[in-house]
């Protein structure tokens, strides 16, 4: 089982409450995913916004929910998966890793990467029921994806901004993204006293766009060690911030060795049976999520039989 320093999430309104907002400083988290995975500068990206992306996304569920982001897609990185818990918890890994890029792409524009595909977010309860929706991923960067999603599979205008920058030798020194949710009317109890009560949401929500879509690179900023709640203070001053919330966001695996012999016992007996004959002793399995190893000896393998 592993897992990190923790990163800060901080939650807030806007325009009296018309609009939910998230913010996160995810530079260890990001660190640490390139480390638990040997990830090279575009992997780090994508698994980055990724990882990044979700954690956003689970500061919205109820105690004791998860989601689970998934790409499946025709590009080189063939896809992802990220589960992200309502306690901050969250992991995750490439479909392909190393991705097989082209030799001359120099880009961090991570569209031919991805190429044809679908986006999926799975939204699981405290009783383990789940919601699933999916859209045809547009245009091949997360952060836009995702926007696309909440506006065509759950008829929500959101905005993200998603950033992870690196040095020259492609370390991650600053990564962190923003979330934007318009809230439903009936849920703006606040706005009924603000000075936004009359403004149209659409205005306002062009407005908050534009804030996240010109602000510096929120990865820069991270980079310096510089204060998450000055930048968001800044940043959306005009729109009449508040913050009404924060907490922690970590790489966290609950794989372990007795969870990946009970998966071993549920196996057919002739798969096991193949194992003892055909396969490498002692038999090696990796958790996809943190790129850990687990070894089961022969004599572990027989007692399934």
């Amino acid at each position: 089982m592993i897992t990190d320093h923790k990163n800060i999430l901080y939650r807030f309104l806007l325009a009296g409450g018309r609009i939910k907002g998230y913010f996160i400083n995810a530079t260890e988290l990001v660190n640490r995913i390139r480390e638990t995975h040997t990830l090279g500068v575009m992997e780090t990206l994508i698994l980055g916004h990724a990882h990044i992306g979700s954690a956003l996304m689970a500061a919205t569920l109820k105690d004791n929910e998860s989601i689970k982001l998934k790409i499946e897609c025709s590009g080189p990185v063939k896809g992802l998966s990220v589960e992200a818990h309502s306690n901050g918890e969250i992991r995750g890994y490439l479909f392909q890793n190393p991705i097989p890029l082209e030799p001359d792409m120099n880009t961090f524009d991570t569209s031919p990467v991805f190429q044809a595909g679908f986006l999926s977010v799975t939204r699981f309860s405290e009783t383990n029921k789940s919601y699933s929706g999916q859209v045809m991923i547009e245009h091949g960067r997360i952060a836009e994806d995702l926007a696309n999603y909440y506006l065509v599979s759950e008829q929500k205008k959101t905005a993200f901004n998603l950033s992870v920058f690196f040095d020259k030798e492609g370390v991650p020194k600053g990564a962190g993204g923003i979330f934007l949710q318009a809230l439903p009317e009936e849920q703006n109890i606040k706005a009924a006293h603000s000075i936004f009560e009359e403004t149209d949401l659409q205005q306002l929500l062009e407005k908050a766009e534009n804030v996240i879509g010109t602000i510096p690179s929120i990865g820069r900023y991270f980079s310096k060690d510089s204060d998450a709640v000055s930048f968001i203070m800044k940043a959306f001053s005009s729109l009449g911030i508040e913050i009404i919330g924060s907490g922690h966001v970590n790489f966290k695996c609950r794989c372990s060795r007795e969870r990946f012999f009970s998966f071993l016992s549920a196996m057919d007996k002739k798969e096991i049976k193949s194992i003892l004959e055909d396969g490498a002793l002692p038999l090696k399995v990796t958790c996809h999520n943190c790129s850990t190893d687990y070894f089961f000896e022969k004599e572990e393998i027989e007692e399934l039989l």
